[in-house]
């Protein structure tokens, strides 16, 4: 089980393709375009809060739009099923 607490309840097996290996500290090794293929892939699968947190949590860097995104995670959600 990955140990981040954006990625609660979606398994290695589930996004296994994704992840080369499973880390305490994947926002440090993993580009945010991998991330964000992985929060697209997690909301197709229905693990819909988990992909909205991972999405966020890739704009972590950008405290304007990181904020904006936290305060708008239905947005963030609208985003995610358009993908």
């Amino acid at each position: 089980m990955i140990s981040s607490p954006s990625w609660d309840g979606v398994s290695n097996a589930v996004l296994g393709h994704y992840l080369p290996f499973e880390e305490d500290a994947l926002g440090n090794i993993w580009h945010r375009v991998d991330m964000m293929n992985a929060a697209v892939y997690a909301y197709q699968l229905g693990y819909t809060d988990a992909a909205v947190n991972a999405a966020i949590c890739s704009q972590v860097h950008n405290d304007a739009v990181y904020q904006l995104l936290l305060d708008n995670p239905d947005m963030v959600a609208e985003w995610l099923s358009r993908r």
